[in-house]
């Protein structure tokens, strides 16, 4: 008997006002999802699910799944993350936004964990991730595997694209991506015997290195932070290290806060020169908006000095939104919030200079010239 799965994607949801209007908006749009067997929002807790029906969304979408056993278990997983997008999109195209929850929201229970005895909260979903790789028939005919720390998603868009640059690698058969924990595990392909025969060991757990590099750089190419956790080849000898190699619950968790207060210093320094800049910038909007000035003689000083402290925050402290679009675009041909930050910033600073320009042209040319 062919039986029915399911599905479901948990979901924080930001802005939400009320549950009469918004919450039913957001369930509506949740419903509005093929395959949907029941959908929920709550307004109070700031929370949504959705549940479906993985054989009628299959059928709607008109997708397909593999043939054999791991096939098949790889187009379910990138069903499931189509899934998630999806009920992203409908949230989003509605007005507010949001993230696909793990299984528990641990990310405020870190700092927490780190003074307690018992294991921190992150073991739950460590436990759950670890079940995704290992339970792979994969594994047992694979020469290593890789632990990954991935910096900068923020959704199931991220996970999905993080987790489609580790598979570009050549030699990566699996790949699982963790947006909870920010983590991300590869498997590699068999080829211990071949390169046992050649080098021994140690050229096996060379390659496997290796190819872990090769993993990090490909993400980074993608515009997220990674860094290697552990990176061990299998089947070397009985004694082998444990998955994280070496790395305990805690300094999981040590990891996770240390890059989110990295990840907040980042932002709060960008704030502060944007500040810097940007106050002095609308004092002097303000203040000399009345200022009659004949634009004949050219910008006045007013307009110099706010093209002087206008264009730092424009490519300093907007650089980071012109890399991670231009990665994003260049990588995944996606066009995402940093896209429309950038461009939008960029219309408005490129018009500005324009009309900047066209008064120095017309000043130094002579009045009646430099029109467009």
């Amino acid at each position: 008997e062919n039986m029915s799965y399911v599905h479901v994607v948990n979901m924080r949801v930001i802005g939400m006002m009320c549950q009469k209007n918004c919450g039913t908006t957001v369930h509506n749009a949740l419903l509005s999802i093929p395959g949907v067997t029941e959908a929920r929002a709550t307004h109070a807790t700031s929370f949504a699910t959705v549940t479906v029906d993985m054989d009628k969304y299959i059928e709607e979408e008109g997708l397909t799944t593999g043939k054999d056993g791991e096939e098949q278990e790889l187009q379910e997983t990138k069903i499931k993350q189509k899934i998630e997008e999806d009920a992203l999109d409908a949230v989003e195209c509605v007005g507010f936004d949001a993230t696909v929850l793990g299984p528990n929201d641990i990310l405020e229970d870190i700092e927490k964990a780190k003074t307690m005895e018992t294991a921190p909260p992150t073991s739950i979903i460590e436990d759950d991730f670890d079940e995704k790789i290992e339970s792979s028939s994969i594994v047992t005919n694979s020469s290593g595997k890789a632990t990954f720390q991935v910096g900068g998603m923020s959704c199931a868009v991220c996970t999905g694209r993080v987790e489609r640059a580790l598979l570009s690698v050549d030699g990566v058969v699996e790949a699982s991506v963790s947006l909870p924990t920010s983590r991300a595990r590869v498997v590699f392909e068999d080829f211990s015997q071949h390169i046992l025969k050649e080098g021994g060991p140690e050229a096996v757990k060379k390659k496997v290195s290796m190819l872990a590099e090769l993993c990090a750089s490909e993400v980074q190419q993608g515009g997220y932070n990674c860094e290697i956790i552990s990176a061990i080849a299998l089947g070397l000898s009985d004694t082998e290290e444990d998955d994280d190699g070496g790395v305990t619950l805690a300094d999981n968790a040590a990891r996770m806060e240390s890059a989110r207060k990295e990840e907040m210093k980042f932002w709060r320094d960008l704030l502060a020169t944007a500040c810097i800049f940007t106050i002095p910038l609308v004092a002097i909007h303000f203040s000399t908006a009345k200022i009659e000035h004949d634009h004949n003689h050219g910008p006045a000083w007013f307009e110099w000095v706010s093209l002087i402290l206008a264009t730092p925050v424009q490519f300093g402290v907007g650089k980071k939104f012109y890399v991670s679009a231009y990665h994003s675009f260049v990588n995944g041909k996606v066009l995402g919030m940093d896209f429309l930050v950038a461009m939008g910033t960029t219309a408005a600073y490129a018009y500005s200079v324009t009309i900047f320009l066209l008064e120095e042209v017309r000043f130094e040319t002579g009045p009646g010239t430099g029109h467009l």
